[in-house]
């Protein structure tokens, strides 16, 4: 569950960046991290994937946004 996670996450991560901003969309990431952590604890298959599927989100957003957002804040004069 985890790639497909991802994918979802890197396909959404635009658009929460455009509407909600960068950090925002981190913030946002971190949440379904923290959620998908606490799904983890509990002891079914179903909820354990749910909360794999969650993580992957996050992963996928961070992936996408990460790079842009250090490309943003770091300086010109050292900035690929």
């Amino acid at each position: 569950m985890l790639p497909f996670g991802c994918i979802f996450g890197a396909i959404i991560s635009n658009s929460l960046a455009n509407k909600f901003g960068r950090k925002l969309a981190f913030v946002i990431a971190d949440c379904f991290t923290i959620l998908g952590a606490i799904l983890g604890l509990i002891n079914d298959p179903y909820v354990i994937m749910s909360g794999r599927f969650l993580g992957g989100i996050s992963v996928g957003i961070n992936s996408v946004l990460v790079p842009l957002y250090i490309n943003e804040i770091s300086p010109s004069e050292i900035s690929g």
